[in-house]
């Protein structure tokens, strides 16, 4: 055999054993990993049947104070609406509270210019065009609420700051010395929270404050409460 023949001979030989390792080891190589490319957790999206709470589904009490209506959760203020200029939204807070849609009706109390009266089961709500007081009659209430009910048939209760409900032993009331807690030979009337004082009382001797109210009346039978309402200025005119 020549060189070259040997040559080739061993070069074949290479060739065969080198397929024959490479059909032992396979036909490709591994797959490796690379750093940063394994998938993330799915990241948690809200459902889409899933809404944000409604905070005055947490409501459990109305309470009136003297320039505004506070709708509360427990202890805890959920919003205050003052009673005049914010129309829409006081009449949505108390239809949704209280279950149940107004009846409305065109009126005019006493004290107060035409408007609109929006009438629950426990509560009515008045409210005028006016945007402020007539400045030559301060007896002019724009807007206000009078309670008529313990709480509305939903179980939200109705109250004053100090508790006071419907149906209440007026007796406690006057005992907080109100000047302007007296009988009036119908019953009880008077405040039993005051707002800021305006200034002078146009009427000096009525001897309360001239100020916005909360006001309970005891009706005629003078013993229980029959109605609570604010705002009220107090001392004019017999009011």
């Amino acid at each position: 055999m020549t060189r070259n023949r040997r040559t080739a001979a061993l070069t074949a030989a290479a060739v065969a054993i080198l397929l024959g390792l490479g059909g032992c080891m396979g036909g490709s190589p591994a797959a490796t990993s690379t750093p940063g490319t394994s998938p993330s957790p799915a990241e948690s999206t809200p459902s889409a049947s899933e809404t944000p709470e409604d905070p005055l589904a947490q409501v459990t009490s109305v309470v009136l104070r003297p320039e505004v209506l506070e709708l509360r959760a427990g202890s805890e203020l959920v919003v205050a609406i003052p009673y005049s200029g914010h129309e829409s939204e006081l009449v949505d807070a108390l239809t949704r509270v209280s279950g149940v849609a107004p009846v409305v009706e065109d009126a005019t109390p006493r004290e107060s210019p035409p408007g609109t009266a929006y009438t629950w089961d426990a509560i009515l709500y008045y409210d005028t065009a006016a945007a402020a007081e007539d400045e030559n009659n301060p007896m002019v209430m724009p807007a206000w609420v009078r309670v008529t009910a313990p709480a509305f048939s939903s179980g939200v209760t109705l109250t004053t700051e100090q508790g006071y409900q419907v149906g209440d032993d007026v007796a406690a009331a006057i005992a907080l010395g109100n000047p302007s807690m007296n009988g009036a030979g119908y019953g009880y009337y008077g405040a039993v929270e005051y707002g800021p004082v305006r200034g002078e009382h146009p009427y000096p001797a009525s001897g309360v404050p001239f100020a916005d109210a909360v006001v309970v009346d005891s009706g005629a039978d003078g013993e229980a409460i029959e109605y609570l309402q604010a705002p009220l200025v107090l001392g004019l005119g017999g009011a």
